[in-house]
């Protein structure tokens, strides 16, 4: 079984300018590449294009919604993210883990919560972890994509290391402004 992928580099612009139409640009994580350095290379070039024609339309990941994923994809030129990973999976310090461990991390639930209550709690975790994350991109374009002292401690010198590695191997990202 083959997947299709998308390259952006062989979209012509004329093929580009017939997506100024749209509001929003769709594009599933899985058509952006096999493994994440690519799909983080062709939303850059899918971006960089989209600019180059002023296409001001936001990038739509399908599938994309991940506590740590998501701020790459962001850094790289999407805007709009969605996926189930929040119902599957407990997001803590910026990283999902299964939602039955959680209650493990949980001091005020711990291991005797039941499944019917810590799901839903979980659930409901999840949408303060995603507003809070929401507010934390805003705040990586306010500091021009130099900062990444918003994000949790966990996670944030990881993703100023990936960000790092994306700008040498990703051209675009040095061509376009930091942070937007």
């Amino acid at each position: 079984r083959t997947m299709n992928l998308v390259d952006p580099e062989k979209v012509s612009d004329g093929d580009i300018r017939n997506l100024a139409g749209f509001d929003i640009i769709g594009i599933t994580e899985k058509e952006l590449g096999a493994d994440l350095l690519d799909r983080l290379r062709s939303l850059a070039q899918l971006r960089t294009a989209l600019d180059r024609n002023n296409i001001p339309s936001p990038i739509h990941v399908w599938g994309g919604l991940d506590p740590l994923l998501t701020p790459l994809y962001f850094f790289a030129g999407a805007e709009i993210f969605d996926g189930i990973s929040w119902l599957r999976y407990a997001f803590i310090d910026g990283i999902a883990i299964n939602r039955e461990s959680a209650t493990v991390l949980d001091e005020g639930l711990g291991i005797q919560a039941s499944r019917r209550f810590a799901y839903p709690l979980t659930a409901a975790h999840n949408r303060n972890h995603l507003d809070r994350l929401a507010g934390h991109l805003q705040q990586w374009v306010d500091y021009d994509g130099t900062s990444f002292s918003m994000f949790p401690k966990p996670i944030r010198d990881h993703l100023a290391r990936a960000y790092r590695t994306m700008q040498t191997k990703v051209p675009q990202l040095k061509e376009r402004r930091h942070g937007r």
